[in-house]
């Protein structure tokens, strides 16, 4: 069974009950205010009559669409570089700006980056190398 068309048809299914598009769903409960995600299923069984699964399945979703926008604002250097380590971000700034000197490579990549080349495709597609001995 493919997870996702069942939650394709789980999620028209839920659409065609209550009347509501999934983004609506998202929406009110977003909107309610409600943290905790046991509240949230509640309240959707409550409001809109929704069954535990369905009202389970939009919950999630409005905590997954919650977190991807937090995720997709927050720049995570202005985690690391709080309070007393503040000081320390145009550090981490200019170092990244940098350009870092060439660093010398073995002679085997340099031949597996060389045939990769050659070959149009990419180091992983390489073979290891083989063992130069046997087991028994």
């Amino acid at each position: 069974m493919d997870i996702d068309k069942a939650l394709a048809t789980q999620l028209a299914n839920i659409e065609k009950r209550t009347g509501k598009t999934v983004a609506e769903l998202v929406a009110l409960v977003q909107g309610s205010g409600l943290a905790k995600h046991g509240e949230q299923v509640a309240m959707l069984k409550q409001d809109l009559g929704m069954g535990h699964g369905d009202a389970n399945t939009i919950a999630h979703m409005a905590k997954r669409t919650d977190s991807a926008a937090a995720v997709a604002d927050a720049d995570p250097l202005d985690e690391i570089y709080v309070g007393a380590k503040a000081g320390l971000r145009p550090i981490h700034e200019a170092l990244s700006r940098a350009s870092t000197p060439s660093v010398p490579t073995s002679r085997r990549r340099r031949r597996v980056m060389s045939a990769c080349a050659a070959r149009n495709s990419s180091p992983r597609s390489v073979p290891p190398p083989r063992p130069r001995w046997r087991l028994a």
